[in-house]
């Protein structure tokens, strides 16, 4: 099986963080993929929705979006 991310080791190692970071080019893709998700849909609910019941429909949509995408990369990752 072919990784499309690998897991960050955690905050107190050279390599900082949690998540995942892309190492493939699907990997790359899905982070574009995020992008575009992100702002072309914050773009289109500020639009679209009235200013009162925007940002709670903001707030979904953006966690949404990040948990699809969360379980795709935690699907995609090498398990270390």
């Amino acid at each position: 099986m072919k990784y499309w991310f690998r897991k960050r080791r955690g905050l107190f190692s050279r390599d900082l963080g949690w998540g995942f970071v892309p190492i493939s080019k699907e990997g790359w893709m899905m982070v574009g993929a995020l992008i575009v998700l992100m702002f072309g849909g914050t773009n289109y609910i500020m639009n679209k929705f009235n200013e009162k019941i925007s940002g709670f429909i903001l707030i979904g949509y953006v966690l949404v979006v990040i948990v699809i995408f969360s379980v795709i990369a935690a699907n995609k990752s090498e398990e270390k």
